[in-house]
């Protein structure tokens, strides 16, 4: 990087040797790509995913205790698309330092991309951890009752958080 350089991410002018981490980042882009589309093909058609994000407790927990092995499957692959983000970012910058970029662009979008996937890994644990409770519990309360007005309270609340956080 050339410090008097206006613009902080400047090439080395010298030809560069092929980066090491290039092929592995590449491979590591393809995986999340193929595992998003998993998520999206398996979800999508066992509970009307990412339309079904916006369905309240009584259409969605229902659907979760119906289809609990294709959901724990379409967010097991998105739990692992999400965990890709970390080496991805990782990745990203060693293969731009191979190549002469540096800066403080480059740290903050190891930063942030590194960020950006534990955030996501939080908002996908709860379709592992309190959705299925809430379903089992919202689907053993008498219909009308006020433990499911209570249960839907907590799954609104819980959904707001974990997935404004992580989805």
């Amino acid at each position: 990087m050339n410090p008097t350089s206006a613009f902080p991410l400047e090439p080395k002018t010298s030809v560069q040797a092929r980066s090491s981490a290039a092929p592995a980042l590449f491979w590591l882009v393809v995986a999340q790509l193929v595992l998003y589309f998993a998520t999206f093909l398996i979800l999508s058609s066992s509970i009307n995913w990412p339309d079904s994000l916006d369905f309240g407790a009584s259409k969605t927990l229902p659907l979760i205790r119906e289809q609990w092995t294709l959901v724990a499957l379409g967010y097991g692959a998105f739990l692992l698309d999400s965990l890709l983000l970390i080496p991805i970012a990782v990745l990203a910058r060693r293969v731009l330092l191979e190549r002469g970029w540096d800066g403080p662009m480059v740290q903050v979008s190891v930063a942030f991309g590194t960020l950006g996937g534990v955030l996501k890994i939080l908002g996908i644990v709860r379709w592992f951890t309190v959705m299925p409770v809430l379903a089992d519990l919202y689907l053993n309360a008498p219909a009308g009752s006020s433990v499911r007005e209570s249960l839907s309270l907590v799954f609104e609340g819980f959904n707001a958080y974990a997935g404004g956080i992580g989805e």
